[in-house]
């Protein structure tokens, strides 16, 4: 046996006075809970109980070593209490990390909701655009793209594809012209995130008709998809950024889609959800996961029904 049921073992039989009700009250045999008080007593080289045909009694020397058992036990119980009651409680703090691929106007949506659903728990948002080892227990779930993650045990659900599209402010494209085609970009400034370029000067990859090429531009920008968001709408060139990042602006009119025509197929970027265990996800958790799979589920059937009135 363990030490702690061994300890629970003593306690039980001290109390009772009995091995036999002992033995019924943990589960075990009459032979486990004398093999583990003989176990204790040979650990700790002292008589702990006397034993005789009509009763089961504390030694002298025992006396004061059982209550700190006691005590232990009762420290432990209540930690177990409290550890199992939390669980089940939809209240403390939870940590999200979230890709800058989600704009703040959804996250911001994101967050009301979750408030209004689960007012005592303390949400707090990191937003990053880096690998993250959710096993670390830096945060309690993320919402990334499918390759920011690489633990093989930790839960992944796929929330929602996002296209990269090429977009711009109207305001840029009256002052810079028009692109009409790839050769076109040489004139223009292109914000890329890093992972998009080629290695070569003024270029980034992408697929053109189901041929990779590298587009050359005057200027390159990198940055994270928000930076190259904030960018682009002030103006600073033609943005190569997920539709989800920019849907607000593209309804808004803020920015434009650039070479609707022009063949590029879509690049696209899986979003995910990520938590480090489904078997005892506390209640907190669970709530902001369903939420999260109810939020973009809901985002992606408004986008279907959008694309159906404009085609209608």
């Amino acid at each position: 046996m363990d030490q702690l049921t061994t300890l629970r073992a003593f306690v039980t039989t001290a109390r009772l006075q009995s091995f036999s009700k002992a033995a019924q009250t943990l589960g075990v045999s009459c032979c486990a809970v004398s093999r583990a008080i003989a176990d204790l007593e040979a650990r700790v080289q002292t008589r702990l109980l006397y034993r005789t045909t009509r009763t089961v009694t504390l030694t002298e020397d025992a006396r004061n070593y059982f209550h700190s058992c006691v005590r232990l036990l009762e420290e432990l119980d209540e930690a177990h209490r409290r550890i199992a009651q939390e669980r089940c409680t939809n209240a403390g703090e939870l940590r999200l990390v979230v890709h800058p691929m989600i704009a703040p106007e959804m996250l911001s949506r994101l967050v009301r909701e979750h408030r209004a659903n689960a007012p005592d728990v303390r949400l707090v948002v990191s937003v990053s655009d880096c690998a993250v080892n959710l096993l670390a227990g830096t945060f309690d779930i993320g919402i990334l793209p499918a390759d920011f993650v690489g633990q093989a045990s930790v839960i992944r659900r796929t929330l929602r594809h996002s296209r990269r599209v090429l977009v711009a402010s109207p305001s840029y494209l009256a002052a810079c012209g028009p692109v009409d085609s790839v050769d076109d970009f040489q004139d223009h400034g292109i914000l890329v995130n890093g992972d998009g370029r080629d290695g070569s000067d003024g270029a980034f990859e992408t697929l053109h008709r189901g041929r990779r090429l590298a587009a050359r531009a005057s200027t390159v920008i990198e940055g994270s998809d928000l930076i190259l968001r904030t960018f682009a709408l002030a103006g600073m060139g033609i943005a190569w950024i997920p539709e989800e990042t920019v849907a607000a602006d593209l309804a808004g009119g803020q920015l434009e889609r650039v070479l609707l025509a022009g063949g590029f197929d879509d690049t696209r970027v899986e979003l995910c959800l990520f938590y480090p265990d489904r078997e005892f996800t506390s209640a907190r958790c669970r709530s902001l996961i369903e939420l999260c799979v109810r939020f973009f589920g809901q985002g992606l059937h408004e986008k279907a029904d959008a694309i159906v009135e404009a085609h209608a």
